[in-house]
């Protein structure tokens, strides 16, 4: 089963430069809010998005919404007709239209009141967006990195890559032996240096290859 894209929650938003603001908890998820809302309209939303808010309630957008409690927005609230539009839209393109088009003379995004007049504004612009995806859907897509358009060239250069820095890595190792054996030949520290030179070469590898999580 593919992994939900998480697009956004009131949570991520709600930080220190927030709480400095002095605002309401529920401003910190206005601008989900107001995109959610307007999907809506677009009877673009799925069941799954009104059992996660409101159960058995009413399916609105009251002004005061608090009742909600953490406010969230994943890939299978939306329809998969509308999936492709919020994925290439939303997590960049949306946020500077919002701040746009209702911030105004307000000291930050997060200041702007959930309120129908400001619901009819913002969905004069995202009917506007809508339309202009429809007719560029790589509208907001980002280029493509050289690893991204050519991956098989760009496997095959690492791996070689990699092959040739193991053969360097193995040739000054051996080097660095031949210097320490001549150094230490005949003493009583020959194998236990060669066991430290071995053990620490293998943690040098582990430590350069090893995959990060």
């Amino acid at each position: 089963m593919a992994k939900s894209i998480h697009y956004d929650s009131a949570d991520w938003h709600y930080d220190k430069k927030f709480v400095e603001t002095g605002l309401p908890d529920q401003y910190s998820a206005h601008h989900i809010l107001y995109f959610q809302r307007w999907l809506h309209e677009r009877d673009a939303l799925t069941d799954d998005f009104w059992v996660e808010v409101v159960e058995d309630g009413p399916r609105v957008f009251p002004q005061d919404f608090r009742a909600w409690g953490d406010i969230e927005f994943l890939d299978y609230m939306v329809k998969p007709e509308w999936r492709p539009f919020v994925d290439a839209y939303y997590s960049g393109a949306y946020q500077r239209d919002y701040a746009a088009t209702l911030q105004g003379d307000l000291p930050s995004m997060y200041h702007i009141p959930f309120t129908d007049e400001g619901g009819a504004k913002l969905k004069t612009v995202l009917d506007e967006r809508h339309a202009q995806w429809r007719e560029n859907p790589d509208r907001w897509v980002k280029p493509q990195t050289v690893t991204q358009k050519h991956p098989k060239t760009s496997g095959a250069l690492v791996t070689v890559g990699f092959i040739l820095l193991l053969v360097l890595l193995v040739v000054v190792v051996g080097k660095l032996f031949d210097v320490v054996e001549r150094a230490i030949q005949g003493t009583v520290f020959q194998v236990p240096v060669t066991i430290l030179l071995l053990a620490m070469m293998g943690w040098g590898v582990w430590k350069a290859f090893r995959k990060k999580p």
